[in-house]
């Protein structure tokens, strides 16, 4: 009896670990697939956190639940494929930042050239994971939160519309003495 005691323990454990090691390829996979041009993965790796599974995970600790992208991923996991998932959440902002996943995941990075892509699970100038709070295991040590793209007013909007008519007059006006002259 103990020894069936001892091999179930050993087959639900490595159950465990195999089917969490099998699944984690697949999903970093359809992640690339899916924003092909990210860099993030790799950067990620790079990064403190040392492997490309940070874009969800605080590594090392696999088994912990993961950043905010990682925890809407789990939810919408129960209903759909990873790809849906993915899918499903480019339009989400699953680290509260005021920016979209997608957004975030596909961003040029000014302050890193060559660089693509936020982190969809991080937030702030270190790369902290809001879903933690203050005991966020490994930052990302860079920034995850994508500086604001500049928006124009509507007032700005109207000057930009009113320059934009009086230059096309003027150089009507131009062309047209020349085209005057040229007749004559």
């Amino acid at each position: 009896m103990r020894f069936t005691s001892q091999v179930l323990v050993c087959a639900l454990v490595a159950g465990y670990f195999c089917s969490q090691a099998n699944a984690f390829p697949q999903y970093l996979s359809a992640f690339q697939a899916k924003y092909p041009t990210s860099t993030l993965p790799s950067r990620m790796a790079a990064s403190p956190i040392g492997e490309n599974c940070g874009v969800c995970h605080h590594s090392p600790v696999k088994s912990d639940l993961g950043n905010c992208y990682r925890v809407d991923i789990i939810t919408a996991l129960a209903t759909m494929t990873i790809e849906q998932a993915l899918d499903a959440l480019d339009g989400q902002d699953s680290d509260g930042d005021g920016v979209p996943n997608g957004m975030e995941i596909t961003a040029v990075r000014s302050d890193l050239p060559g660089e693509v892509g936020y982190s969809p699970g991080r937030v702030g100038p270190t790369g902290t994971d809001p879903c933690l709070g203050a005991g966020t295991p490994l930052p990302t040590g860079q920034l995850e939160t994508p500086p604001p793209i500049p928006t124009m007013s509507t007032w700005g909007l109207a000057v930009l519309t009113l320059l934009i008519m009086v230059s096309a007059t003027i150089l009507m006006q131009v062309r047209l003495r020349k085209a005057v002259v040229v007749v004559r």
